[in-house]
């Protein structure tokens, strides 16, 4: 249904132009993508703890990956031959190897700080859904119950907070 939609649904783009992103970097990620042994893998576990949830994020971290790989030692290698930059070729062959190893990595540090991200906004704010779980519990609600009642009162200060609740919620029905 559309609640599972939005849960599973990045929060960072609309939907179109998350496709046409999937679109461009789509066949670069099917190159550098694991084939075998990926549902298990932590790296996956590392894409559900960043909050990337749909089947299309492997192809878009991947692609990022190798677009990356090749574009920035590109992009260098066209501003030196443009601005005429002097350069012998150790050198040259050294920062192109450095721009391919930073783009290599950026994606891996751009999801080590959204996972940081998340993880400091569910600790700052679980404290408070647990007392107002502990309340609901209390006053006679039962455990599923208090969940899907606290994600609902605790989207006003956590929108990332409710989905995960949400999302057990859906898991304890299960």
């Amino acid at each position: 249904g559309s609640a599972m939609d939005a849960i599973f649904r990045p929060m960072v783009m609309p939907p179109q132009w998350q496709q046409k992103i999937v679109d461009i970097l789509g066949p670069a990620g099917k190159l550098s993508l694991p084939s075998e042994g990926w549902e298990t893998s932590p790296q996956r576990q590392r894409f559900m703890h960043a909050g990337y949830r749909q089947e299309n994020a492997p192809l878009v971290f991947y692609g990022a990956k190798t677009v990356l790989t090749f574009l920035l030692p590109g992009l260098f290698m066209v501003y030196s031959g443009v601005r005429s930059i002097p350069l012998e070729n150790q050198t040259m062959m050294l920062w192109i190897f450095v721009l391919a190893g930073a783009g290599y990595y950026l994606p891996n540090l751009y999801l080590s700080r959204r996972i940081f991200v998340r993880k400091r906004e569910v600790f700052e704010n679980l404290p408070d859904a647990i007392d107002l779980m502990m309340i609901c519990v209390e006053a006679g609600l039962g455990l599923d119950a208090a969940i899907a009642r606290v994600a609902q009162e605790i989207r006003l200060k956590s929108e990332l907070l409710a989905d995960e609740m949400h999302l057990v919620g859906l898991e304890l029905r299960a």
